[in-house]
């Protein structure tokens, strides 16, 4: 009888106990609902809608204006530049920076120079445009910072060993597919050129820096974090092609960025998180830049 009543007694504890914590929980959950549900500050805010404004001025119209503006400069100083236009530039100074010489004087190193300071600044305008886009349109719905780092699989939690063993993978399968096409081409003798050396050739430092360690994440930001969920993961790898195509003019890249948008999109679909299809991203880039200055 006494073993009993004890035993009543601790289990009439533990519920009472579980009815005392139930309640709590159900608060903390409603308090961390509500912060996160929580429209974003108005400084926050405008700070990316000035700063979408800006960048897409800065793309559109700064950066090229300036270039223009240089070019007639120097055709203005060196007749010898009479031939040249902006559209035959890249093709120029490519010629230019692999002989390693002007050919028609001094005005080459500055022209040159000009443009591919004017290629990266713009490159990485475009970059930063995508996750602009994408917090300022979300703030514009409402929502928090931290609702919207939740959304797009970018919270801590979402940062675990797993997810990036799941990068690498991705990576190696992306490393996969290029050297594949590389023997299929070997082997064929049949030779499609990516045009990656020819576009990132001679750009300055701080490019090489910004290609694997910040576009991957603006670009995983649109794509993946934001395009998936709304578009699906066909569109939004194909959009991805698209954008490789437009910037190499390559259907090797647009199909190796189609299949790598796949993978990537399906990932983040099944995790929720967007830190695998950004380090797969970061790493695949930098092995580009590696392999275009040391190999």
């Amino acid at each position: 009888m006494t073993a009993n009543k004890h035993s009543t007694k601790r289990r009439s504890t533990n519920k009472g106990r579980k009815r005392r914590t139930a309640p709590k929980k159900a608060a903390a959950q409603r308090t961390e609902s509500a912060a996160l549900d929580k429209p974003a500050p108005a400084a926050l805010r405008y700070f990316f809608y000035i700063g979408l404004v800006v960048l897409i001025v800065l793309t559109l119209f700064i950066i090229p204006g300036t270039l223009d503006a240089k070019f007639q400069h120097y055709q203005g100083i060196y007749p010898q530049l009479s031939n040249v236009s902006v559209n035959n530039l890249s093709g120029f100074c490519n010629s230019y920076y692999s002989k390693n010489e002007s050919p028609i004087g001094s005005a080459a190193g500055g022209l040159c120079s000009t443009y591919t300071s004017a290629l990266a600044n713009s490159s990485i305008a475009l970059s930063l445009i995508f996750p602009f886009i994408v917090f300022a349109y979300l703030m514009l719905k409402g929502k928090g910072l931290r609702s919207i780092i939740s959304e797009l699989g970018l919270s801590k939690r979402k940062l675990t060993y797993r997810y990036a063993a799941l990068g690498i993978l991705l990576f190696l399968l992306f490393f996969g597919l290029e050297f594949f096409i590389g023997a299929i081409e070997g082997l064929t003798h049949v030779y499609i050129s990516s045009n990656v050396t020819e576009y990132l050739s001679n750009l300055p430092l701080y490019f090489y820096i910004f290609v694997f360690l910040v576009a991957p994440i603006d670009e995983e930001i649109l794509f993946r974090g934001f395009m998936v969920p709304r578009f699906g993961i066909v569109l939004s790898a194909l959009v991805f092609g698209a954008l490789h195509y437009i910037s190499y003019f390559s259907y090797i890249e647009l199909i190796a960025a189609f299949v790598f948008g796949l993978a990537a999109g399906y990932v983040f679909k099944k995790t929720n998180s967007l830190y695998p299809s950004i380090i797969g991203h970061m790493l695949f880039d930098f092995s580009t830049v590696f392999f275009l200055f040391f190999i």
